[in-house]
């Protein structure tokens, strides 16, 4: 037996394996790749300073102590696969959470588990599988997903709706355009070029009538034209409501919700006529057979008027709304009828056209965005 041991002391030494960590009680033969470090406790690999057949210090094969594949259970020490639990240690996959959530892929201990890979230290130096210090999957077990979308929050102007549209999730103004952000905004002086076609002649974005931001800073704005509006939405960083997506809706199209941004949010995606609901109520909205209003009232003050999605005011009555939708005659639309509309005007589905360029005191807009 003395020549024995002398022969496994030698062949130990001409491995390079340290003295230190020469025992045979199965869990303390170290691995020539350093004690541990990634790889350790999966066949071959990590507890590489032991012969098969001594079960790489333990009783078993490939590695490892006391058990197959790493030291004291099956691959890595602990229990199967990195110990504690089954692949990495602590919980399924990466321990503590699947698949690399709660801790770093190796888990409730480094990729090796209850017992380092190979014994008696973490999987590649107290760092997680490779010492990336980082959960695997961002930590929560698959990636941390995108952002949920937002609207613009530009100070000043209307606050935004997020609303799901058909094919695409848009915003959309809460209220009409008030004279007091339409006056904050032609403070600004904005610039009378780069408007798009049809718009070329358009000199003035002031108002033409019924304008008193001191008196009546919270009503809409209203005597803008369609070039006024598109200016304003697109300074403000919005644009004027029309496809959805983006750009001009067609005519032909702009009671189709699939397709019109506003069209969509009136009738809450195609399922009602009216923002508020299905049959029409003269006393809901402000227009012609409301007896309660003689004139248009503060922006998103009658909340009874609110519709289709909660939230939006006024798509049905006070001031009529331009739409980025025109015909090559230049002429746009107007839509949900205003405070001198009859009942059958206020619709959703009510539309009317207009030259581009020509304002009126039942006019006015909101904004919409992606």
């Amino acid at each position: 037996m003395g020549t024995v041991a002398r022969v496994s002391v030698a062949v130990i030494a001409a491995l390079g394996v340290s003295a230190c960590a020469v025992s045979f009680d199965g869990y303390e033969l170290a691995s020539s790749g350093g004690g541990a470090g990634a790889g350790g406790g999966v066949s071959g690999g990590g507890t590489g300073g032991a012969a098969a057949g001594a079960g790489g210090g333990g009783g078993t094969t490939s590695g490892g102590g006391g058990a197959p594949s790493g030291g004291g259970a099956p691959s890595g020490g602990g229990a199967p696969s990195g110990g504690g639990a089954p692949s990495g240690g602590g919980a399924p996959s990466g321990g503590g959470a699947p698949s690399g959530g709660g801790a770093p892929s190796g888990g409730g201990a480094p990729s090796g588990g209850g017992a380092p890979s190979g014994g008696g230290a973490p999987s590649g130096g107290g760092a997680p599988s490779g010492g990336g210090g980082a959960p695997t999957g961002g930590g929560t077990g698959g990636g941390t997903g995108g952002s949920p979308p937002t609207c613009p929050n530009v100070p000043g102007t209307a606050e935004m709706l997020l609303v799901p549209g058909p094919t695409k999730t848009t915003c959309i103004d809460k209220t009409e355009v008030s004279q007091k952000q339409y006056d904050a905004w032609l403070g600004t002086n904005p610039p009378k070029t780069g408007q798009p076609t049809g718009c070329s002649g358009n000199t003035s974005f002031t108002p033409t009538c019924g304008y008193n931001p001191t008196n009546y800073a919270n009503r809409p704005v209203v005597c803008v034209d369609w070039c006024d509006a598109y200016a304003y939405c697109k300074g403000m960083g919005k644009r004027l409501c029309g496809k959805i997506g983006g750009g001009p809706v067609a005519p032909a199209a702009n009671t189709d919700p699939a397709q019109s941004e506003w069209h969509f949010a009136c009738t809450k995606n195609g399922s009602r006529p009216y923002p508020y609901g299905p049959v029409s109520d003269n006393f809901a909205c402000v227009g012609l057979d409301n007896s309660n209003y003689l004139n248009q009232q503060s922006v998103g003050t009658v909340s009874s008027c609110q519709g289709g999605y909660i939230g939006l005011y006024d798509l049905s009555g006070n001031a009529s709304e331009w739409e980025d939708s025109c015909n090559g005659s230049n002429e746009c639309f107007a839509r949900g009828g205003h405070y001198l509309s009859k009942p059958a005007d206020l619709a959703c589905a009510a539309q009317a056209k207009f030259p581009r360029m020509s304002p009126d005191q039942s006019r006015g807009f909101r904004c919409c965005a992606d």
